[in-house]
């Protein structure tokens, strides 16, 4: 019986997806999902690659925190870097029905910028990125100069090096972007300062989460 009730909740699930995006998107998520969850690294790296190579830029492979010159404390906190895979992000943003220009793209955690460069295929009014670690921040600043596309709609890109828990919002209204940065408690402190500035400085926000694990579980303490 839990195996029939599980069966029908995917069966649930990818109904929902195939209504939202149809059958050709709907099987790049579904297979994405299969990526993620048995963790196809040499699939990720292939990928990955192919992009970097395609667009001449440095987005790809696996990062451990330790390695970025994070101190223990820093790490325990936030996920090991790993960049947006295009498909999540394009069906995550397609759908959204706002108006593009009078919203400022933000993504917290930006790593190398993979998420910036996507989100510049959009007509935002400006994109940045927040990152902590030095390195990260640097290669995503090389990847930033070398990103010029045809169909790129946004050309005011910039990686931020901050602190996600004190970098202030910037002015106007924000879409707020997170892919699986912090573990729980760090989301929690970022959500406190991004809630705090906004109603401090009567700001429309909006949040899109894709595959961010803490965010559900710390969403429900600033929901009225």
């Amino acid at each position: 019986m839990q195996i029939i009730r599980i069966l029908r909740r995917k069966l649930s699930q990818l109904g929902q997806v195939l209504r939202a995006h149809g059958l050709f998107l709907a099987t790049r998520l579904v297979f994405e999902s299969i990526v993620m969850r048995f963790d196809a690294e040499w699939f990720r790296a292939w990928r990955d690659g192919r992009f970097d190579h395609r667009y001449r830029v440095k987005t790809g492979g696996f990062r451990e925190l330790q390695q970025l010159g994070l101190s223990a404390a820093q790490a325990c906190e936030s996920h090991n870097y790993r960049g947006t895979p295009v498909t999540l992000f394009d069906a995550a943003f397609d759908s959204l029905p706002i108006d593009w220009k009078r919203f400022e793209f933000v993504d917290y955690g930006s790593g190398m910028g993979k998420a910036l460069l996507l989100a510049a295929r959009y007509p935002f009014r400006r994109v940045t990125g927040v990152e902590f670690s030095a390195e990260l921040h640097r290669i995503a600043e090389h990847n930033i100069a070398r990103w010029r596309l045809p169909e790129q709609r946004c050309n005011v890109i910039c990686s931020v090096l901050a602190d996600a828990i004190t970098w202030p919002l910037p002015e106007g209204n924000c879409l707020l972007y997170f892919f699986n940065p912090f573990r729980r408690p760090l989301m929690r402190k970022v959500l406190r300062h991004i809630v705090l500035e906004a109603s401090e400085k009567h700001r429309t926000q909006c949040t899109s989460s894709t595959f961010t694990q803490a965010f559900p579980k710390c969403l429900p303490s600033f929901q009225s």
